[in-house]
């Protein structure tokens, strides 16, 4: 059976002795073989996923979504404590990351560098387009723009040299799943744009995203553009959605109203069969 835990999030629900924080972390068990999709912002993950007896040590591959801390900031922990052999992320991953806007900045990086993985043996490969990591389990990046209502927040920024430029979140790499009766997506942030993400996906393999999992970056969004995404969601054919960490709640209950969308809400210690 395949399965995706949240290992961390914003919220908890069920097991409160599970810690939570701004961040998010799944483990993925599909095809006989384990995946960590993101760490969350510390060694949180770790501590939460002995709390629901999940063994770690069959994990050799960390995947994280891009290099903002809450979603990479746990990998120092994970490096010393799992036996990592593969990290995979995006093109451009170790570009130093900042929110804010001039003259104050704010880090919001990753808080390791390449010089780190190669110390600790771990092998980097970094996804331009797609990687198939297991037998249809992709690694896909190279996101396009497809909706003027969908635009990246412009308080994130990188460090070029000795100046700040907008972030393009080329580093955004999600993770597919390829199944007969259509595709799974999984994601960190979604700072691309959701629908823009699923219009590239569907795209590429020549079939519907059925179900997206993971965080929208929808929660300080106006009322307009959560209506116009749920509108948006139905047209491409997107059946389920189990949104979590950025997503915010009210996409979530917008979308309750769908009839033909069925909405959920991720939380810490959660389980999903995939």
């Amino acid at each position: 059976m395949d399965t995706l835990t949240v290992l961390m999030d914003n919220t908890h629900n069920g097991l409160r002795t599970t810690v939570s924080e701004h961040g998010l972390s799944f483990l993925l068990k599909v095809k006989g073989k384990q995946f960590l999709f993101d760490t969350g912002a510390s060694g949180s993950f770790l501590t939460n996923a002995q709390l629901m007896n999940e063994d770690l040590h069959q994990v050799d591959t960390v995947i994280l979504s891009h290099s903002h801390y809450d979603h990479s900031g746990g990998l120092r922990t994970a490096a010393e404590h799992l036996s990592l052999t593969s990290l995979i992320t995006g093109v451009g991953f170790f570009r130093p990351k900042y929110s804010g806007y001039g003259p104050m900045y704010n880090y919001h990086g990753c808080g390791f560098d390449q010089k780190y993985i190669n110390q600790k043996g771990i092998a980097h490969t970094e996804v331009a387009e797609s990687l198939e990591c297991a037998d249809g389990v992709f690694i896909v990046g190279g996101f396009h723009h497809h909706y003027v209502f969908e635009t990246t927040n412009s308080l994130f920024v990188v460090k070029q040299g000795n100046e700040f430029i907008r972030d393009d979140f080329q580093d955004e790499i999600a993770c597919v799943l390829d199944r007969p009766e259509g595709l799974t997506l999984i994601t960190g942030c979604s700072h691309p744009g959701i629908l823009s993400m699923i219009v590239d996906i569907k795209k590429r393999f020549n079939k519907p995203v059925c179900r997206v999992i993971g965080g929208a970056h929808l929660s300080k969004e106006t009322p307009e553009r959560l209506s116009r995404t749920c509108d948006e969601l139905v047209h491409l054919g997107v059946k389920e959605t189990f949104f979590c960490h950025c997503s915010g709640s009210m996409i979530t209950s917008m979308l309750q109203d769908v009839p033909l969308i069925t909405s959920y809400a991720l939380t810490t210690a959660d389980e999903l069969i995939l």
